[in-house]
């Protein structure tokens, strides 16, 4: 007997309530717990369009605003979560390079 008939079999002796309150639990174990998604996508594009005038600084960005630039990346990092941001978007900007590394072996 596989353990899903052993459980089944358990929630049939079980009391009408009981068994509903038994698949209740059984359908919110299947479902994965909801996590929250943000896809940085307005922090990437302030860096398409600001790169230039923060080149090789560290950034923290919030939604499309800057919250720090410096040299010094922990405090770029503790101005943000000082501003209250959980996760902090810190990045190190650096000249975007249009031509693709190419390696050769021999």
């Amino acid at each position: 007997m596989s353990i899903e008939e052993a459980l089944l079999e358990e929630v049939r002796e079980l009391p009408a309530a009981k068994q509903e309150e038994a698949l209740r639990l059984v359908r919110g174990l299947r479902q994965p717990p909801a996590v929250p998604y943000d896809d940085r996508a307005r922090e990437m594009r302030w860096i398409r369009e600001n790169r230039a005038a923060y080149l090789n600084k560290w950034v923290s960005i919030e939604g499309d605003r800057l919250i720090m630039a410096d040299d010094d990346a922990m405090k770029v990092y503790e101005a943000a979560k000082a501003e209250g941001i959980e996760t902090p978007f810190v990045a190190h900007l650096y000249v975007e390079d249009d031509v693709p590394l190419i390696g050769r072996w021999s």
